[in-house]
């Protein structure tokens, strides 16, 4: 049985992620303007419509002292390459079925790798 290639390597571990990118989501970019009071405005405009995506929550025991917490970090991964910053804001997540599984995340941290792009989103405006 002979070893795989480098190449041949690359295109499973595509092809694996490729299948784990099972959502869609809409973001939108955080610009500045400048208002009739030369004031600075932040609107949101349509960045990237229905980009393969994944969206889950993280939640691990935290213990401050005598309290117990429970802290929950929602996370989204893309596709290599794709045109994610923290100054993004993502409107939608659908599932498998359009199902709308998440709304309304901002994107607080972005973890570029060599096959995806992880971001540490939080929901709110």
């Amino acid at each position: 049985m002979r070893e795989l290639t480098a190449w041949e390597i690359d295109r499973m571990r595509d092809t694996v992620f490729a299948v784990q990118l099972d959502m869609k989501c809409t973001v939108q970019r955080r610009t500045t303007t400048v208002d009739a009071y030369e004031q600075p405005v932040t609107t949101l405009v349509d960045h990237l419509t229905d980009i393969p995506c994944h969206y889950w929550e993280e939640s691990e025991k935290e213990v401050v002292g005598d309290a117990n917490a429970l802290v929950t970090q929602e996370r989204i991964v893309f596709e290599a390459n794709t045109d994610i910053a923290d100054i993004d804001f993502i409107t939608s997540v659908s599932g498998v079925d359009d199902t709308i599984v998440a709304t309304n995340l901002n994107v607080i941290e972005v973890i570029k790798q060599i096959n995806h792009v992880l971001a540490v989103i939080r929901g709110g405006r």
